[in-house]
């Protein structure tokens, strides 16, 4: 099983993405929890504690974990420790400029995913 706790569902992602994620196994999506900005480290702790158990008693092949940094930190470490591979999608960066009404200019960044890489 490939665990993607992200905020990213995996139906959206591309063919290229979903592909790597499945040499792991079958991905299940869990959703990486809104973090409050006032959360303290107690609290930060606590949630990571939560989400790690939940990902060990599955024991999956590899998780994919991207949120909240300070709670991602502690997933992640916690992960490891288990024995558990946890990943990050790496991605190519690309800027388009488009000029809108009135000539102000609009920056999209286009992000493409490129492989993962082990925490």
């Amino acid at each position: 099983m490939f665990i993607n706790l992200t905020n990213h569902p995996s139906e959206k992602w591309s063919e290229h993405q979903r592909s790597a994620a499945e040499k792991y196994g079958n991905i299940l999506d869990m959703l990486f929890p809104d973090i409050s900005p006032m959360a303290d480290a107690q609290e930060t702790d606590q949630i990571a504690a939560e989400l790690a158990e939940s990902i060990i008693k599955r024991s999956p092949n590899a998780v994919l974990c991207q949120g909240e940094m300070t709670v991602c930190f502690r997933v992640v470490n916690k992960l490891k420790v288990a024995g558990i591979t946890v990943l990050c999608a790496t991605t190519e960066r690309r800027v388009i400029m488009e000029e809108a009404e009135g000539g102000q200019s609009i920056k999209k960044a286009v992000f493409s995913f490129v492989r993962f890489r082990e925490y």
